[in-house]
């Protein structure tokens, strides 16, 4: 979810999408690789000048990206 609003920024709202489909730890492990390789190739795509610029709500990039480095670590 956090790469989809990078991606897709600015959004207004995080959006409502559905979780993986996982049934056993193996297939949960590997979509949760799979979405912090998503994550890092979102924020590795970014420039030093998009951190002011809107992303999600009234927050910027760089706002956003403290929120998920709270939540993802």
């Amino acid at each position: 979810m956090y790469a989809h609003i990078l991606h897709n920024r600015p959004v207004s709202e995080y959006p409502d999408l559905p979780p993986p489909e996982v049934t056993t730890l193996s297939e949960l492990l590997e979509a949760l690789d799979k979405g912090t390789k998503e994550l890092r190739g979102a924020i590795a795509d970014l420039e030093k000048s998009d951190l002011e610029k809107p992303c999600l709500g009234e927050r910027s990039v760089a706002e956003f990206l403290r929120i998920v480095m709270r939540h993802h670590t």
